[in-house]
């Protein structure tokens, strides 16, 4: 069972992880509503166990990627490794409470919490890069 909902949430971000960040993770949300109980089952686990590391592996790798891509590196550097696991491993930490909270807070106010710490997490980087290269 949970190499099926690996999978599925892993063609989910495949096909929409370029999707501004509110529709990205409507998609994930709405497919953990739509799967309740096993994915209460699988986040469970504060955070640990495989299907957390999975995820956040899978995620990491696209968000590196996409970063990558949105700001033009060429390779992908210890310093943004870092940033890359401190924002994914939250959002996860996020989407974890909300399960264990059996759901209680509102699916879309729960969106834009991680939406809101993506733009925030986007225009740091941007900032910091946009700094390095001033001093180069």
């Amino acid at each position: 069972m949970e190499e099926e909902v690996v999978t599925e949430l892993n063609d989910l971000i495949m096909l929409n992880y370029s999707q501004p960040p509110v529709h990205f993770y409507k998609i994930i949300f709405e497919y953990i509503m739509e799967n309740k109980q096993i994915c209460h089952m699988l986040f469970g686990t504060n955070g640990e166990g495989s299907f957390v590391t999975r995820l956040n592996d899978l995620l990491e790798e696209k968000c590196m990627e996409t970063w990558c891509k949105e700001w033009q590196h060429s390779e992908i550097s210890e310093e943004l490794k870092f940033k890359v696991r401190y924002h994914v491993q939250g959002c996860l930490a996020i989407i974890s409470k909300w399960v264990e909270s059996n759901f209680t807070y509102p699916m879309y106010q729960v969106i834009e919490i991680i939406a809101e710490i993506d733009r925030n997490m986007e225009y740091f980087v941007m900032k910091k890069q946009k700094m390095d290269d001033a001093f180069k």
